[in-house]
């Protein structure tokens, strides 16, 4: 009896300190490596490796950090250089969403820009890279929709856009997992009826926008949970970007949600000048957020990949609290 009550009692200790340690453990077992795929949310220097008056990113920054990505290193400790960032701005899921740029893929002389074509490039040059401290993001499907609400689709009714569109990410991610990848960190989209690109539209125009939003962030979340079924070992981390931004607004984080930091004539284009201080704006343009927002969704995206490391620690021990309980 006494032997068995040392045996719980040893063992109930060491659950403790894991407990009592478990932040320290986290910070040791961060990933190490990251590996991103998107479009302009996400790119930084991506498509203008390509066409070169297009940006250096779609948003405010000055240096680095700039997009979210790059905040949630940051904010993990990482160093950016640990970082491959493959976002290309103006992607689809499949193609591209800029008509020249697409017909410069088609004719061969850029490679396939949209989130498939990423993933294919990445793995056509045999990278090498440890499953488990390398972890994958994704961000896409705006410029999807974007097509879409522009008539432009060549999907014909709503349900044939989101079944395309996840065919193409399932597709991606099940590519990168047959080349070795386990961890995954998939951001949903926002709502984009609440975008100065739609603010101002008709209630009945933003009530569908929201709808086929939100519709595209369901399919968005059973695919994944599908693909992770489907694949042993694979880990997913969501991150609901739509319900996080529809706080901030709600919150009153920024003192202007509605218009844009940079200014725009009647016609659309930009004069050059800007409506005041950017870290009053939510948005940069009138679909990209300013690169405080980026910082504070980066903020989000690293609390939510170090809860998922947690897990995965104490998931990896949880057989301490077993045989306690056994031993009873």
């Amino acid at each position: 009896m006494i032997r068995k009550l040392t045996r719980i009692t040893i063992c109930t200790l060491t659950c403790m300190l894991l407990i009592l340690s478990l932040s320290t453990s986290v910070s040791a077992e961060q990933f190490a490596h990251f590996t991103a795929f998107g479009d302009s949310l996400t790119d930084h220097n991506g498509l203008n490796q390509y066409v070169p008056e297009a940006p250096e990113a779609f948003t405010n920054c000055q240096a680095t950090p700039c997009v979210w990505v790059e905040y949630m290193l940051a904010e993990l400790e990482i160093e950016l250089e640990n970082l491959e960032n493959n976002a290309i701005g103006g992607a689809m899921t499949q193609g591209h969403s800029d008509e020249e740029i697409q017909a410069a893929i088609d004719a061969g002389a850029l490679p396939p820009l949209g989130l498939v074509g990423q993933v294919d490039t990445y793995l056509s040059q045999s990278p090498e890279f440890k499953p488990d401290d390398t972890l994958f993001t994704i961000w896409i499907g705006g410029n999807d929709l974007l097509e879409f609400f522009r008539g432009e689709s060549s999907a014909a009714a709503p349900e044939a856009l989101v079944q395309g569109a996840m065919a193409n990410i399932e597709t991606a991610v099940t590519d990168l997992i047959d080349a070795g990848a386990l961890n995954f960190l998939v951001l949903n989209l926002p709502d984009l009826s609440q975008t100065p690109a739609f603010n101002q539209q008709p209630e009945d125009t933003r009530n569908n926008i929201n709808e086929l939003v939100q519709g595209f962030n369901r399919a968005l979340s059973v695919t994944l949970e599908g693909v992770e079924y489907q694949n042993s070992g694979v880990s997913i981390i969501s991150l609901d970007v739509f319900t996080f931004m529809n706080g901030l607004i709600a919150q009153g984080i920024f003192n202007n949600t509605t218009g844009t930091y940079l200014e725009f004539d009647a016609e659309g284009n930009p004069t050059g000048n800007v409506n005041g201080d950017a870290d009053d704006f939510l948005f940069y343009d009138p679909i990209h957020p300013t690169t405080r927002a980026h910082a504070i969704i980066g903020d989000e995206a690293a609390a939510a990949v170090e809860a998922s490391e947690g897990a995965r620690d104490f998931d990896d021990d949880d057989t301490c609290f077993i045989q306690t309980v056994a031993a009873y």
